[in-house]
């Protein structure tokens, strides 16, 4: 991931066995945590995205 003027750093502070889980569903896609967490939010945001378009079409 190439850090620039355009990206920003987020820490996130998880219980335990939340992060676990992460960890483990992040395994099972071949993905470290970090970059699993990062599609999650990505996937989010989209989500959000079109449903706001959608409620002003």
């Amino acid at each position: 991931m190439v850090v620039g003027k355009d990206t920003s750093r987020i820490v996130v502070y998880l219980p335990k066995d939340i992060a676990d889980n992460l960890e483990k569903e992040a395994e099972e896609k071949g993905l470290s945590l970090s970059a699993y967490i990062r599609m999650l939010i990505l996937d989010y945001t989209k989500q959000k995205q079109n449903a706001m378009k959608n409620n002003t079409e």
